[in-house]
């Protein structure tokens, strides 16, 4: 029987310890932990690379075992944070053994991305991997102080240890306005790459999910936004019940948090921030589903959760939630779940 693996990141009360974990579903859509807790990666304080959070987690199946890619983040003897990319394997898809050291570490990006500076923040992050005629092919994506928008960088390997970087930008969020690019997903759809990702306008806040194509999965085109639903072009705002083009801070504070109340009242407070993470995956019955992490907004701030949609003829209708934080609890997934990896087990 096919049944699903829903890997995801959740984040403890603390909001300082993210961890991976893992629910299973024999339909695609109605997932329960996995184990007691759904724990199955932790973070590792005796690790300087992972020592505060793993997540973003990534999954293949490579011969006889799964590939899990997933960015470790630590904080560092000098007291800066960095993130670098991970590998774990497993036999079962449940059980995971994690390699002691990163296998791309951040400080590859000195070959001719970025220049490091001391007592600065970088972050290499958020692994999409495919194989292709025997080579692993890697996008990932750069946030640093001269990365404006982040940016998106394509990797090569042929034994998972030794990657050749490209150092020229595949796609960046400053080529969309004042916005970030976060959490890309690359497929293959016959002889077409298709990229879903996300933009974060920085100008507002707001979140929505975009895909493009590419030929060789290095120069991409044709955007389409895909979430929040959009008639006219590229928009990435807030949902406002009302605009009064206010121009007092205290006046549009008070706006926005009529708006958020009357969207969480209305509309569950789905979409006032937008959202984020896409990943696409066809199960049993011909259908493609595309599993989502949900920015909502309770009025008094933001909270994260896993839903998926029908993804029809490349359009999402019909959402509905898969994975909710345990809220109010000791869980280590208590403050919110996000980061959604679905794969399907035969």
């Amino acid at each position: 029987m096919e049944r699903y693996h829903l890997y995801y990141a959740g984040m403890a009360a603390n909001q300082t310890t993210e961890q991976i974990g893992l629910a299973v579903s024999v339909d695609g859509e109605h997932f329960t932990r996995h184990g007691s807790d759904g724990l199955i990666l932790t973070m590792n304080r005796e690790q300087e690379w992972k020592n505060l959070r793993v997540c973003n987690p990534t999954v293949i199946k490579e011969g006889d075992e799964y590939l899990m890619f997933y960015q470790g983040v630590g904080e560092y003897s000098d007291g800066v944070v960095r993130t670098s990319i991970g590998l774990a394997r497993s036999q079962d898809g449940l059980e995971w053994t994690p390699e002691s050291e990163p296998m791309i570490d951040w400080r590859r990006l000195e070959d001719g991305i970025v220049k490091v500076i001391p007592n600065k923040r970088i972050d290499l992050i958020e692994p999409s991997v495919l194989k292709e005629d025997g080579v692993f092919r890697m996008w990932f994506v750069v946030k640093h102080d001269n990365q404006p928008g982040n940016s998106l960088f394509h990797a090569i390997s042929k034994d998972l240890r030794t990657w050749e970087i490209d150092t020229s930008v595949s796609l960046s969020g400053n080529c969309f306005g004042p916005c970030r690019i976060f959490y890309p997903q690359v497929l293959k759809d016959g002889d077409i790459y298709r990229i879903y990702f996300t933009l974060n306008n920085q100008s507002n806040s707001s979140y929505g999910i975009f895909s493009m194509q590419s030929m060789d999965g290095k120069r991409w085109e044709r955007l389409e936004q895909l979430l929040p639903e959009s008639y006219d072009g590229f928009v990435l705002k807030p949902r406002e019940y009302f605009a009064c083009g206010l121009h007092s801070w205290t006046l549009r504070k008070i706006q926005g948090k009529i708006n958020r109340n009357m969207t969480s009242l209305l509309r569950k407070g789905r979409n006032y921030f937008g959202y984020a993470h896409p990943h696409r995956l066809s199960v049993s019955g011909g259908r493609t589903l595309m599993y989502i992490h949900n920015v909502n907004d309770g009025g008094f701030g933001r909270t994260l959760d896993i839903g998926l949609f029908d993804l029809i003829n490349g359009k999402p209708y019909n959402y509905r939630h898969v994975l909710t934080p345990r809220r109010n609890t000791p869980a280590w997934d208590a403050e919110f779940v996000a980061d959604p990896y679905v794969i399907s087990i035969c």
